[in-house]
């Protein structure tokens, strides 16, 4: 299993929605229970108050995991409370299955027919699986198993009523089992084919797919907190030559390094990524035009310093960048447009050099 933050995301969300289903089912549908245990129980006051008193457990657990779901939309805590709201109504299963086994007019067959019920119901709920529904279901069963021979010598030889139970875990287990498989292979495929549609597969670089809400957000955080950022325009001088001369091959091979010098220039705060062709974007967040300047000489001398050697070949190869730091602009293109035109009159104006906006 992949170990990523947007898979963590996607366990988070589903874990929401799950909490935010079970608890609405709970809230609705025990109290429901509670009054037909009034049939159910033909009057018998002290049993129903027992029943109560263990359906109110996951009752109130429900009303807070509706409450943590509306507080956090993010769906942090959420994995924790419905693993909580799973456990209290396993807890709560067991709780009624006690009570009217050791009540005289209870009805046992109605609460094992229940616990099956809730075996199969919390299967999906469980986020990692067959060994969290074992714990979740195993921790109450020992502790009913203990009570009852404990308190009822003759159990020995009325527990076959549990045995239904066993028999469902057992599938249950199975079924949480590929679920949790079959999910998480889901979400690690999801997150695959989010970055290699945002991934440039020739220089393993992210694409413009990639950088455009980064643009939007470095926009919007701008406003909000008057900040600044720069973008950076560049693209390699004369590189039509390169293909015409040496083929595509070495063109690619140039692309390739081109974005590992740019990489390792760059802060890591920084996000490079290929715009198109052999052009690149830099975006510099909380950076003004004179720093953003300063950090595109450094890209450019690092191009020039040294040639690129390829396949016994030593190309000189030099680069053109522009500069344009955020003005108040609206959207991400008015703002590259103003970086794009500092990089044609880098080119204009000799190649190999660094331009930003008058001052």
């Amino acid at each position: 299993m992949l170990n990523d933050p947007e898979i963590d995301q996607q366990h988070r969300e589903f874990a929401r929605k799950m909490l935010l289903a079970y608890s609405l089912l709970a809230v609705l549908l025990l109290p429901i229970y509670q009054v037909l245990d009034l049939m159910w129980t033909d009057g018998i006051p002290s049993l129903w108050w027992s029943n109560a008193a263990w359906r109110a457990l996951a009752v109130i657990t429900a009303l807070f995991g509706l409450l943590c779901i509306f507080r956090r939309q993010d769906g942090q805590g959420a994995p924790l409370m419905l693993r909580l709201l799973v456990m209290n109504v396993m807890l709560m299963m067991f709780g009624l299955f006690i009570s009217n086994y050791f009540a005289p007019d209870g009805n046992v067959t109605l609460m094992v027919n229940g616990l099956i019920i809730i075996i199969f119901a919390a299967a999906p709920a469980c986020l990692r699986g067959a060994r969290e529904l074992l714990l979740i279901f195993g921790v109450p069963f020992i502790a009913t198993l203990l009570l009852m021979g404990w308190l009822d010598q003759s159990f020995r030889d009325s527990s076959y009523v549990l045995y239904n139970v066993v028999t469902s875990l057992i599938i249950a287990l199975i079924i949480s089992e590929l679920l949790f498989r079959t999910r998480t292979a889901l979400f690690e495929q999801q997150v695959e084919l989010r970055k290699s549609a945002a991934t440039d597969p020739l220089t393993g670089m992210n694409n413009r797919r990639f950088v455009e809400p980064q643009l939007h957000s470095e926009i919007a955080r701008a406003r909000r907190y008057n900040k600044t950022f720069s973008v950076v325009m560049a693209d390699l001088d004369r590189f039509k030559r390169v293909n015409d001369d040496h083929g595509h091959n070495v063109g690619d091979a140039v692309l390739r390094l081109l974005a590992i010098r740019i990489s390792e220039t760059i802060r890591d705060e920084d996000r490079a990524v290929r715009w198109g062709g052999e052009e690149f974007l830099i975006l510099m967040p909380e950076i003004n035009a004179e720093q953003a300047l300063l950090a595109a000489e450094r890209i450019r001398r690092a191009v020039s310093a040294r040639p690129f050697e390829i396949d016994g070949l030593s190309l000189s190869i030099t680069i053109s960048l522009g500069v344009a730091e955020y003005a108040g602009e609206e959207n991400p293109e008015t703002l590259i447009a103003r970086a794009d035109k500092n990089l044609y009159r880098a080119k204009d104006e000799g190649r190999n050099r660094v331009c930003a906006d008058p001052s």
